[in-house]
């Protein structure tokens, strides 16, 4: 799930889809790709400080991207294309 969030929050922000990205959105995403699990929000919580600012409570959470998250997106993707090859 964690993995979903970083990459729909990079993408988002940087096609300009405003600042904070609601964590319904990313809920949704986790749901589409079957990794929707009972600790969603634990999993979103725990981004805070890793890249990620978190703020709101439960259905009004919202996550914003900074510099270190898009070098460990950056890394996830590296990570990714590498296993496909």
């Amino acid at each position: 799930m964690t993995e979903i969030a970083h990459l729909v929050v990079a993408a988002r922000q940087s096609l300009g889809h405003g600042d904070w990205t609601p964590a319904e959105t990313v809920r949704h995403a986790c749901e589409d790709m079957g990794v929707l699990d009972g600790n969603f929000g634990r999993s979103v919580q725990q981004l805070h400080g890793e890249g990620f600012r978190v703020r709101g409570n439960g259905a009004q959470r919202e996550l914003r991207m900074n510099a270190a998250g898009y070098e460990a997106t950056a890394a996830l993707i590296q990570r990714v294309v590498a296993n496909k090859s």
